[in-house]
């Protein structure tokens, strides 16, 4: 069994019977005010959504969870898009705008950008949100930690006071340190699939979450995992109750280390990357080989 520290891994978020000693009553109220909890919010963002769907609607949406593995009936509600309902309106639609709009340019940016940054070592804020980078991108944080504490509810699993403080309008969250990085196997996809004209966004077109974990210390809720990744830029936030560490925000610019980029690791997508390369060859021979056969004359 995996530990961080005393901390033990306690499993995927995916309702593991292992953290069901840990869960506690739901309220029916929201987990950030303790208004009623009427409203739900998105896991992924109903502009993300589109953008990905490029105006071909849900059936060009294809998702695959733990729980599902097809295209989507919705990009507005449902419980592959949405979390349940634990926030009340006022905080989901009202107080945390300022969060969506930081996110919409990072969004935005990322797509605009996803080309060369695929090379950066380093991101100066700066270049997202000019002089406001600072309370930008702390808003950019409080909108992943707005979904950790979505997550978590889900999961009747109790959010962090110092979260909750930090949306409140704390300067600081101790406790979670949010990342970037830039995975090595994504960098991979996004020069094929842009080299090939396969997809004309490369990998910037493809959104998820990726698989969160919870910790405990001595039977204690103590720490979790939250993953989301727009194309090869993956955005970490981890919570471990007790400590004290740097995020994003705190920093002008920031290093955006490379994931997955070791030699073995590379030598195992290797198949993927050929497999990719096969398909795009065979898609080119079946045009050509069409071609040819319609400019022949008939004898």
């Amino acid at each position: 069994m995996a530990k961080d520290s005393k901390r033990e891994r306690r499993g995927p978020m995916a309702r593991d019977p292992k953290l069901d000693s840990l869960r506690v009553e739901p309220t029916g109220k929201c987990w950030w005010c303790g208004a009623r909890a009427d409203s739900q919010e998105h896991r992924f963002k109903h502009s993300s959504l589109r953008r990905v769907a490029d105006g071909k609607g849900p059936q060009n949406v294809f998702k695959k969870s733990d729980d599902y593995s097809d295209v989507l009936k919705s990009l507005s509600k449902g419980s592959q898009v949405r979390w349940p309902k634990n926030l009340c309106a006022n905080c989901n639609n009202v107080r945390s705008q300022p969060f969506d709009y930081a996110y919409d340019r990072f969004e935005e940016f990322l797509f605009a950008h996803g080309r060369e940054m695929r090379d950066w070592e380093r991101l100066d804020w700066s270049t997202i949100y000019g002089q406001e980078w600072q309370q930008s991108s702390t808003d950019l944080a409080r909108y992943f930690g707005k979904q950790i504490g979505c997550m978590l509810t889900a999961q009747d699993l109790p959010v962090p006071g110092e979260l909750i403080a930090f949306l409140d309008g704390a300067e600081r969250c101790p406790s979670v340190c949010f990342m970037l990085f830039r995975n090595w196997r994504g960098v991979a996809a996004d020069r094929t699939m842009r080299r090939h004209g396969a997809v004309d966004d490369g990998l910037m077109s493809f959104i998820g979450l990726l698989p969160s974990t919870a910790y405990t210390t001595e039977g204690i809720f103590s720490g979790v995992d939250y993953g989301y990744h727009i194309g090869y830029v993956w955005i970490l936030a981890q919570w471990r109750a007790g400590t004290d560490r740097s995020s994003w925000f705190e920093h002008p610019s920031i290093d955006v280390p490379l994931v997955n980029g070791s030699l073995r690791d590379q030598l195992g997508w290797l198949p993927h990357q050929l497999h990719m390369e096969y398909r795009h060859l065979s898609s080119v021979f079946r045009t050509f080989v069409g071609k040819d056969r319609k400019a022949r004359p008939e004898s």
